[in-house]
């Protein structure tokens, strides 16, 4: 649930700290008085656009700051949907997400002190949050919308999976036959294309690894002069004519030789050089056989660099790298046996596209079957709450005729009522008065919180164009709603007040150079006061006063009985 506001220098708003509870928050106060701040700044919190606009005059930036305490399970099943929640750190069952707006424009989000983007925070909103409002019901004229909440309702989510599938598939197949139809030409010279640069790329005989291996030969090939003649210097210096190490050491050998005999200290020293001898003379060795053994064909370094300029002007060709073009070469060849399999003629292709679509009717047929049978029970759902908030004798109809494919089925589908006896159900759009739309909206709404209830349910005058007994309903439904999430509604009908857990009033203040928004919780006895001022206007009068304690008591009543 969401249980502390903080806005600063929001539009009005100059300071606010609201601290909500669970079940039914009712929210209420006189117009202007700065509700629609409020949810526009639960909206901000939730990843909506912001702008510099809203930062309130002579301030900097605006910041909204939200505390949401949620359950173990919100916590299991936020963690599992998206992964990337969990660098937030809310595996404490508390998440603290904050919204700053610079007046320059600039917007940033944090979830737990952690910068996070827009997208986290309306993926995070979405899951904590469900807002109903004038807007919201407006959106459910749209048949589109209808169609997703009927599928909402209670249809698998992976038969409408499969059906998105199988149109993708239906229409790549239809693409590809109208693109052979209209290109026959075209496709003809682009394989005939494919066909001659497959029979270069053959012709190359391009190895694995071959250009890596000719450039390293070149390397070696390439300095084999030089290191002739480096092995030659080498061996001349060790037993060449003049000045030869090894005949330097072996006269020097003697000369120590003879010394020795004279002092016997001078032995090691002998040893050391003789085994200079021993080692250089395996150092001469070595050179010889390694001498020996670079035999070298003359026309081998020309056959290396003229195998290099072919490749190098096929890269230049393909614009390719040497392992890029043996890659194309093998994609080449898999696309011309599959041509030449008839893969791409207009024949395959039609009798392609003909198997797509019996398998898209016949996931379309199972689609419409289930749609029929959840529609009939959402039909007899939402009747059975509208006579529950005062429409006794409404009909409501979900309407299913046969449409066109679509990565959503084949159906069109049109929610229909009626308010009346006697009356033929008719679209919402043509027929549904204010209030009439807005209690569709809070049974529908109810029936899919019963699906899977989000944390925080807002309501923002649902009660729109509803007065009396119907209001009263309505409050009733708000408080049912509350027992499974936690509801904040904002409301200007008393009947709907009066059935909250929690009321706050926001009272707006002016003065010559300034307007700001303050939120007071209520107790029992300023509770009776602004209801009755709900009820009465400006004047407040004992009768209007003892009618806010009715309404409090019935409701309280009502309550106990649940």
């Amino acid at each position: 649930m969401l249980s502390l506001l903080r806005i600063a220098n929001l539009a009005v708003v100059d300071r606010l700290e609201i601290e909500f509870g669970s079940g039914f928050n009712a929210i209420t106060g006189e117009t202007g008085s700065g509700k629609s701040i409020l949810l526009k700044a639960i909206g901000l919190l939730c990843g909506e656009k912001s702008s510099p606009d809203l930062v309130r005059t002579s301030a900097d930036r605006t910041e909204v700051e939200g505390l949401f305490q949620l359950s173990e399970q919100n916590v299991v099943e936020l963690l599992a949907s998206a992964e990337e929640l969990a660098a937030f750190r809310i595996e404490d069952g508390e998440v603290v997400i904050r919204r700053v707006i610079e007046k320059e424009g600039k917007s940033r989000g944090f979830i737990n002190g952690k910068l996070a983007p827009r997208s986290v925070l309306e993926y995070l909103g979405r899951s904590l949050v469900d807002v109903t409002g004038q807007h919201h019901q407006q959106r459910l004229l749209d048949v589109s919308l209808q169609r997703g909440l009927l599928d909402q309702f209670g249809i698998p989510s992976d038969l409408l999976d499969r059906v998105s599938a199988s149109y993708k598939i239906y229409v790549a197949a239809r693409k590809r036959l109208e693109e052979w139809s209209h290109n026959t030409q075209q496709v003809a010279k682009e394989i005939e294309q494919k066909r001659w640069e497959l029979k270069e790329l053959d012709v190359a005989g391009l190895g694995e690894m071959e250009e890596d291996l000719l450039v390293a030969e070149e390397t070696r090939l390439g300095g084999k002069e030089e290191l002739i003649d480096c092995i030659g210097q080498s061996l001349s210096i060790l037993d060449g004519e003049d000045r030869a190490i090894l005949g330097h050491l072996a006269r020097l050998k003697g000369i120590l030789t003879n010394a020795s005999s004279l002092d016997s200290s001078i032995s090691e020293t002998l040893a050391l050089v003789e085994s200079a001898s021993v080692e250089l003379a395996e150092v001469k060795i070595s050179l010889e056989h390694y001498s020996a053994g670079f035999d070298v064909d003359p026309m081998r370094l020309d056959e290396i660099r003229s195998r290099l300029t072919e490749i190098s002007g096929l890269k230049r060709k393909y614009r390719k790298k040497y392992s890029e073009m043996i890659s194309y070469r093998e994609a080449l060849r898999a696309e011309l046996v599959e041509y030449d399999s008839g893969a791409f003629d207009q024949r395959h292709l039609a009798l392609d596209l003909e198997t797509r679509k019996a398998e898209l009717s016949t996931l379309e047929e199972e689609l419409t079957a289930q749609r029929h049978k959840v529609g009939q029970k959402l039909s007899q759902d939402v009747a059975r709450g509208l006579r529950d908030l005062e429409m006794k004798r409404a009909l409501f109809t979900v309407d299913i005729s046969k449409g066109t494919s679509s990565a959503t089925g084949a159906d069109n589908i049109e929610f229909l009522i009626s308010p009346n006896p006697g009356e033929e159900p008719k679209p919402l759009a043509k027929i549904a008065s204010g209030g009439e739309l807005s209690r569709v909206t809070l049974v529908l709404k109810s029936l899919l919180n019963d699906k899977q209830a989000p944390s925080v349910q807002i309501y923002d005058e649902v009660d729109s164009g509803v007065g009396g007994k119907a209001a009263q309903a309505i409050g009733e439904k708000l408080r049912a709603l509350a027992s499974r999430s936690q509801v904040i509604a904002v409301t200007h009908s008393p009947q709907v007040a009066a059935f909250a857990d929690r009321h706050m009033r926001l009272n707006k203040e002016s003065s010559d150079s300034s307007t700001s928004t303050s939120a007071q919780l209520l107790d029992s006895s300023k509770r009776v006061e602004e209801l009755a001022r709900m009820l009465a206007g400006r004047k407040i009068s004992d009768k209007f006063l003892d009618s806010a304690r009715e309404l409090l008591s019935g409701s309280s009543a009502m309550s106990q009985k649940e």
